[in-house]
């Protein structure tokens, strides 16, 4: 028996009663496959890049610390370019700006 390469969804056919009842949808299943890699792809890029604006975010803040106590007046400075970083990286992310 050969494979087949097709998955058929069936459903009820139309009647004057129901006629918003679609017709049967067929789906080749490598392309369900094919959908399936390329969204684990795309969520294992999204967890690498969320773990390197973490690590960089971190690292941002940890040198503000350092200029915090070398000149103090600029606290306010320090922590607005931390924060717009931290944002900004996150809404990239999240967005699926990459």
């Amino acid at each position: 028996m050969a494979k087949k390469d097709y998955l058929t969804v069936t459903s009820t056919p139309a009647t004057a009663s129901a006629p918003h009842i679609p017709a049967p949808l067929v789906v080749r299943t490598d392309d369900m496959f094919g959908l399936t890699a390329t969204n684990i792809y795309r969520e294992n890029l999204r967890a690498a890049l969320a773990n390197q604006a973490l690590t960089r975010t971190a690292e941002l803040a940890l040198y503000s610390e350092k200029c915090i106590r070398e000149a103090p007046f600029g606290e306010a400075a320090y922590r607005t370019i931390v924060n717009s970083y931290a944002y900004r990286a996150a809404m990239t992310i999240v967005k699926g700006e990459v």
